[in-house]
């Protein structure tokens, strides 16, 4: 279990980076769409 930490770190980050950018994506999206419905 140990011998795979190593290597993890990098790894983790990347999908850290990936997981805020669609996270961002996802809350605009959100967004507009809350907005859209409001204007209704």
């Amino acid at each position: 279990m140990q011998h795979s930490i190593p290597c993890y770190p990098a790894m983790r980050d990347d999908v850290m980076q990936i997981w805020a950018q669609r996270a961002l994506q996802q809350r605009a999206a959100f967004e507009a769409l809350a907005d859209y419905m409001r204007k209704r």
